[in-house]
């Protein structure tokens, strides 16, 4: 066991013992000399919210003691060391996902992120989509981004022919696409910029003000893609074919949308808003005619003709 180790283990069992612990007791359950311990008890005292029984005008003398007892500041809890990258957490974070909600899981993603100092930001890490292989971030870029969201100042970058200025409120991974793109305000718009598509990207010295409240899951929440685009509320009517309920429910389970049964659990009612015209479509004819679009008026005309387009093809 190391010293790193065995700082660890001295956290556990201090944590889970609320009576206290002597240092000699630490060094029988680490396996190690008396003198040992009071170097990896130093390094602790000196790092984390500890103390002891010793009297205070005694102290010194009383902490080179054995039998002198070490706690942990009540309510403490030590987030221990973990070797992750930053996209293994995502991925991470992204798995428990699929776990049935309960305070366990949500306590457990509490730790993940406080251990990777997430929970003192805004919610600007986001991962959009089924859980795919993540691709690989510039490891220059990435940073680049972190600094300018957490410390507001504003990113400038050439994106086509033209000379951005935006205020970065966001990263997200689209696993559809598996690609990276920042989410960012440029004047009044808040909007998505692709990673691939932007070069020349440089950190100014300009600060910016977040918006107060924002945060990028929620900014998504009914984004159908990575579309602008104005809210629809949409409702789509599904018939019982070949695993046709089941993909709707999976395709849906991350969003806010309402599924009714009806018809004997013949049909599928869908009920959603969302942001993304053209790929809501795409999404939609992909179920062919177990689909149908029953509102609003003008997302049913839209579907309409891309299926007479089609139809044109082959001569219809």
């Amino acid at each position: 066991m190391d010293s790193m180790q065995r700082i660890v283990a001295i956290l556990v069992h201090l944590s889970a013992a609320p009576q206290g612990i002597s240092g000699g007791e630490l060094a029988k359950i680490c396996g190690v000399a008396w003198s040992t311990m009071q170097k990896d008890l130093a390094v602790v005292a000196g790092s984390y919210p500890v103390y002891t029984d010793a009297d205070e005008a005694e102290a010194e003398d009383d902490l080179s003691k054995p039998e002198v007892k070490w706690y942990l500041v009540p309510g403490y809890e030590p987030y221990l060391p973990i070797s992750l990258e930053v996209q293994d957490t995502l991925v991470l974070l992204r798995a428990l996902e699929f776990v049935n909600l309960s305070a366990e899981r949500t306590k457990l993603e509490q730790k993940i992120t406080a251990a990777f100092g997430f929970a003192a930001e805004p919610a600007y890490r986001y991962v959009k989509g089924n859980m795919d292989p993540i691709q690989p971030i510039d490891v220059e870029l990435f940073p680049l981004l972190e600094a300018a969201i957490s410390e507001r100042r504003q990113l400038t970058f050439v994106l086509g022919e033209r000379q951005a200025w935006v205020d970065p409120l966001g990263i997200v991974f689209y696993s559809k696409l598996r690609h990276w793109y920042l989410i960012a305000r440029e004047e009044d718009k808040i909007k998505t910029f692709n990673l691939q598509n932007i070069t020349a990207i440089r950190l100014t010295k300009r600060n910016f003000i977040y918006p107060i409240g924002f945060e990028v899951p929620t900014w998504m929440a009914p984004r159908w893609g990575m579309e602008y685009g104005e809210p629809m509320a949409v409702k789509v009517r599904f018939t019982n074919r070949s695993q046709i309920f089941a993909k709707v429910k999976k395709d849906t389970a991350h969003r806010q949308t309402k599924l009714t049964l009806a018809d004997d659990a013949q049909t599928l009612s869908m009920e959603d808003t969302v942001i993304g015209l053209n790929e809501f479509i795409a999404w939609v004819l992909g179920f062919g005619s177990a689909a149908e679009v029953l509102e609003p008026p003008e997302l049913r005309e839209a579907v309409k003709a891309r299926v007479k387009n089609a139809l044109a093809v082959y001569g219809l």
